[in-house]
């Protein structure tokens, strides 16, 4: 007959711990969003961000010449030669966006695990604390018992 006020008293003193924790996942939540902010405002800063990507999205190619061809005259390359370059400011941009979008997924692959994770500890308390509350009467009733006081430690 007790027992339901032992597991209102494990529930709260656990409770207060979940609510801590999950308190702070939220503050910690607001302080990535602000530290990722200001990291996309820096990297929009960046040579390399405004020569491939600029405000356009499709990059500035005589940003990508003036750095790669220090002291150079864009209009005095030749044909072939501004094809090629045509071609190298194409592959470095590809290569550019690539390496941003596997940032960008492996993130959103962490914050699944990070949010799969939570679940999984979640449900496993809950599960504990519905074991308890099943079999706890059970086992102080046996308990009693001669050959049975063992289950209560147990």
């Amino acid at each position: 007959m007790i027992f339901p006020s032992v597991i209102a008293l494990i529930n709260g003193v656990l409770q207060p711990t979940v609510s801590g924790t999950a308190a702070m996942v939220h503050n910690s939540d607001d302080a990535v969003a602000a530290l990722l902010k200001a990291k996309e405002n820096a990297i929009q800063q960046t040579d390399a961000w405004q020569m491939y990507v600029g405000s356009t999205g499709s990059g500035d190619q005589d940003r990508w010449y003036k750095y790669t061809h220090p002291g150079e005259d864009p209009s005095s390359a030749g044909f072939l030669d501004g094809i090629g370059d045509d071609i190298k400011f194409a592959m470095a941009k590809a290569s550019y966006n690539f390496r941003n979008s596997v940032k960008e997924w492996m993130s959103e692959v962490l914050q699944v695990l990070f949010a799969a994770a939570a679940l999984c500890i979640n449900t496993i308390r809950t599960f504990n604390l519905i074991i308890l509350a099943i079999l706890g009467p059970l086992v102080f009733g046996l308990s009693v018992f001669d050959g049975f006081q063992d289950t209560l430690r147990n």
